[in-house]
């Protein structure tokens, strides 16, 4: 009994740091796209946010634990601790982006339209007037489309998921689709989509970053740190190629 008693007032003793060392809860978003997510029966698979997430897991020798986290919960999940980091962001779409630890830049994407093969690729948003538009649920979209949205312009059709919205364009049932870059060509590289053509014309660029949670201080900044790291020897970049 007096072992036990000694082993309990060494654990009490223990800063909160080192009782939280051992679990690192990385949050993912399930609506975004392929290869960023990938869901199997709401767990993640094999995706590019899982091969970045292990990476770092095993380079801190901390345990790892995939958190489903919604758009419209990301904030609060940082604050309260529910999850310690989420990637394929950017400060924009946080509202207290300030308050936040930021990692450095690791990839870059842009929304971009897509349309039928044999459609001219849209330079502009003007050449969407008139026309029905595929788009992801509550996602916020470069200022001058979301204009053309708010004034009837373009007709905004919110889509569940980009490889709908692919078939629905191919199918005539959309004129013009906008979604990541990378998430369309990796789709219909891996369904051999065709029919299908991708504007070179970026409506929106985006330098995505990972966001943590700093309940507390050290923890977050090793985080960072060895996120940092593993981005500056170019070890993202090896992930990042694997998936594109």
């Amino acid at each position: 009994m007096k072992y036990f008693l000694v082993s309990i007032s060494i654990w009490a003793l223990l800063p909160v740091e080192a009782l939280h060392a051992a679990s690192l809860n990385w949050g993912f978003s399930p609506t975004d796209p392929p290869p960023y997510v990938v869901t199997r029966d709401g767990q993640l698979g094999n995706s590019l946010t899982r091969a970045i997430g292990e990476r770092v897991a095993q380079e801190l020798g901390w345990q790892l634990q995939f958190v489903d986290t919604p758009n419209a919960r990301i904030d609060e999940a940082l604050e309260t601790g529910r999850i310690d980091l989420i990637c394929n962001t950017q400060p924009d779409w946080h509202a207290r982006a300030e308050h936040l630890l930021w990692t450095n830049v690791l990839y870059h994407d842009a929304d971009v339209l897509v349309v039928p093969e044999g459609e001219p690729a849209p330079h502009s948003v003007s050449a969407l007037h008139g026309k029905i538009v595929g788009t992801s649920l509550g996602y916020h979209y470069a200022p001058a489309l979301t204009e053309a949205f708010d004034k009837g312009l373009v007709q905004r059709l919110d889509v569940r998921d980009i490889e709908t919205r692919l078939r629905m364009l191919q199918r005539g049932r959309l004129h013009a689709s906008v979604d990541l870059r990378r998430a369309v060509s990796h789709l219909i590289r891996q369904h051999r989509l065709e029919g299908l053509r991708v504007s070179q014309w970026s409506l929106e660029e985006m330098a995505l970053s990972c966001v943590i949670g700093i309940q507390e201080q050290a923890r977050a900044e090793q985080l960072r740190d060895v996120i940092n790291r593993l981005q500056e020897e170019g070890e993202i970049n090896e992930l990042v190629s694997l998936f594109d």
